[in-house]
């Protein structure tokens, strides 16, 4: 792969562009670290409007709740979350596994993966896809605490759905996110988890 700062122009064809239900599925279907196959599982849940047990189980893990909460529920008058049932959170994690079988069986083994916080910056540097290091570095800061607002924003933008095309460029082949933006996440990341 050539240096950063280098620019290689690569010819793009039909069969390139794909449905982001093809990218989350080939994904999921790879050998990557089930970390990044779950970031996929939980867009392909968004896209699909899913949002049911597996989703809610997903949801948590990301927030890395160790008490799950279930979303669908409306919130108490105290403004408190309802707890996800431990039936519901057996059936989502039954269902993500149907997808990533290689994935611990409970909970807090889930939750465990992603407070492995040098688990998920080895997974940062390693990783050659600008798209899954956003993903990554939100795993790893609360976002809000980014001072800088464009990077925040542009982290904000790629975790949420709605921020999505339906067909698109293959993000593992192409990276479309701005070298800039990449390079202000390996600084923020330095300064704040090494």
């Amino acid at each position: 792969m050539p240096p950063p700062e280098q620019i290689t122009e690569q010819p793009i064809s039909g069969g390139d562009i794909k449905t982001f239900i093809q990218i989350c599925e080939t994904i999921l279907g790879s050998a990557h670290d089930p970390v990044i196959k779950l970031i996929y599982l939980r867009r392909r849940y968004e896209v699909l409007g899913a949002l049911e047990t597996a989703y809610q189980v997903l949801s948590n893990l990301f927030k890395k709740r160790t008490v799950p909460e279930d979303h669908r529920i409306p919130k108490s008058v105290d403004g408190l979350s309802a707890p996800l049932s431990p039936n519901d959170v057996s059936v989502g994690i039954a269902e993500i596994k149907s997808y990533i079988p290689e994935l611990p069986a409970d909970y807090l083994s889930l939750i465990a993966l992603f407070n492995d916080e040098e688990r998920i910056k080895a997974m940062y540097r390693q990783s050659t896809n600008g798209y899954e290091k956003l993903q990554l570095t939100r795993i790893l800061l609360d976002v809000d605490a980014i001072d800088n607002s464009v990077i925040r924003k542009f982290i904000n933008e790629a975790y949420h759905i709605e921020n999505e095309f339906i067909f698109q460029l293959d993000p593992a082949q192409f990276d479309l996110i701005p070298e800039y933006v990449v390079k202000e996440c390996d600084k923020i990341l330095g300064a704040a988890v090494e």
